[in-house]
């Protein structure tokens, strides 16, 4: 930047002009409005002789010194930019729309059209609730298929950065939308404004996963009668959403929520079937589920004996297609382990693995299932019973 000696004020109005007009063309000030303004202060000295240059040249001076500030305004550059977001099909997400620090900038308007695909996304409307153009007038122009029109304009001008505005898109099919700049303006044009434009992604939307459930389920499985049982799951949602689980007991809602775990008391009679169901769903309603299967075992018997040694009864009915119950007494509680052959030897399922039950009669159902979920093939089977120092086993016919 030039300087002006106070020796030089004593100088002609034309010494001045040739300075000013060498600072321009090397551009050392202005820009290209500032400029222009500086070559017509500086050319207007030509034809203008005034009879005190001392005073003359400090005013030119005080003009020079404002339109260098005005200078710095004109070639300011303030980003404004869009994100990148993602969502699922049949939701609604915002796109903040981001400036730079806009503080001693003078800015009380800003206008912008923003591009969008509308087979892939949709304007939902524009918010500046809590942004920097809060106390702004906005008027959007929704006339322009795959454009949104925004005009903003304030008293008071923005001080700092962060979101202008809040750009709200409703998505309505799985692709991907860049939401680019056609035009953005503050004020009449100053400052300038280097734009980067975003993208709206689409995912498909996936089901709940469950990592886990217990008890592990399985047909066959046993709840004794009058003894609270608590069921469990584990579940997360791919896209991140929050789950809610709705119980069932029996087909019936029991109950709905955030809540992973449902504890409930069965009683019944002896090799009565329930069945509980936890359906996990999203916000969008996409769900899925998981579900015991189990019989009422360990009831007390009706004249208050309790069974005076281990036995196993022969299955019923006999033959069957395409259940039967297994029953067997134990005079003392006993860890009891249930298990199904084929005639080759081959365990096709396993129907109790060391559970703990108490004295009584007890009953477990096959549902001529291996433990892969398969049907088995028609035949002779062999079903067998360890319950402490007690084995047995005994033959039943699956016919279809």
């Amino acid at each position: 930047m030039f300087r002006l000696k106070e020796s030089e004020t004593k100088k002609s109005v034309n010494t001045l002009k040739q300075t000013i007009l060498e600072a321009i063309s090397q551009r050392r000030i202005g820009g290209p409005i500032v400029g222009s303004s500086l070559r017509l202060f500086a050319l207007s000295a030509v034809k203008f002789k005034p009879q005190r240059p001392q005073r003359t040249a400090k005013g030119y001076l005080r003009w020079l010194l404002l339109l260098l500030f005005a200078s710095g305004i004109s070639e300011a550059q303030v980003s404004v930019s869009l994100p990148t977001v993602t969502g699922r099909p049949n939701t609604t997400v915002t796109a903040p729309l981001s400036v730079g620090n806009l503080t001693g900038l003078g800015v009380t308007a800003f206008q912008c059209v923003v591009t969008f695909d509308t087979a892939v996304v949709r304007l939902s409307g524009v918010d500046n609730t809590g942004t920097l153009s809060a106390d702004f007038t906005t008027v959007i122009n929704p006339n322009y298929p795959g454009e949104l029109r925004i005009a903003s304009a304030g008293i008071t001008p923005i001080v700092g950065s962060g979101t202008l505005v809040n750009l709200k898109f409703d998505l309505n099919n799985v692709g991907s939308s860049t939401i680019d700049f056609a035009s953005f303006k503050f004020n009449e044009g100053i400052p300038q404004a280097t734009l980067t434009g975003g993208k709206i992604t689409v995912n498909p939307n996936q089901k709940p996963v469950f990592i886990s459930h217990f008890p592990v389920d399985g047909s066959g499985q046993v709840v004794s009668s009058g003894k609270p049982v608590t069921f469990s799951v584990s579940a997360y949602d791919p896209q991140g959403w929050l789950l809610t689980f709705t119980w069932k007991r029996d087909r019936q809602v029991v109950k709905s929520g955030a809540d992973t775990s449902y504890t409930t008391t069965f009683t019944g009679p002896q090799g009565e079937p329930h069945l509980v169901t936890c359906i996990a769903a999203d916000s969008a309603g996409l769900q899925d589920s998981t579900s015991w299967n189990f019989i009422i075992t360990a009831v007390k018997i009706d004249d208050g004996t309790i069974p005076k040694e281990f036995s196993l009864s022969q299955n019923y009915p006999n033959p069957f297609n395409p259940s039967t119950a297994l029953r067997f007494d134990l005079p003392r509680e006993a860890r009891v382990t249930m298990e199904i052959y084929n005639i080759l030897g081959v365990r096709v399922r396993t129907l109790l693995k060391g559970e703990t039950l108490g004295a009584g009669n007890h009953v477990m159902r096959w549902d001529g299932r291996d433990e892969s979920g398969q049907m088995v093939p028609s035949g002779v089977y062999l079903y067998r019973i360890a319950a402490g120092d007690f084995h047995a086993w005994r033959k039943m016919t699956l016919l279809k």
